[in-house]
């Protein structure tokens, strides 16, 4: 157990905070979906009375795909935050830096 501002912290607890914390200060570099590429491209395509089933068969890969990963993405945030909320709460007497 780590004690920090006069609180006891469970080492599991700790460990995850130093990983989001190290993961946030490291750069995480954001995730760039493929659905709005692929949404802008179909809305041009829509506006310029291009779009035909012949373009959405053959984009039909791309597309599900790009459902594919984001129903992953939102899988992914729904447990994260999940986990995030079974976390123990901690009294803290101050912000900590960066926050």
């Amino acid at each position: 157990m780590i004690l920090h501002l006069n609180t006891k912290i469970p080492d599991e607890d700790a460990k995850l905070a130093r990983a989001v914390t190290e993961a946030l200060y490291n750069g995480l570099v954001p995730l760039e979906l493929k659905a709005p590429p692929l949404l802008h491209v179909l809305t041009l395509l829509n506006r310029a009375k291009v779009l035909n089933v012949d373009i959405v068969l053959y984009l039909g890969p791309a597309i599900e795909g790009a459902l594919a990963e984001a129903e992953r993405v939102s899988e992914q945030s729904r447990r994260l935050t999940e986990q995030c909320l079974k976390l123990n709460e901690m009294e803290v007497l101050s912000i900590p830096a960066g926050f």
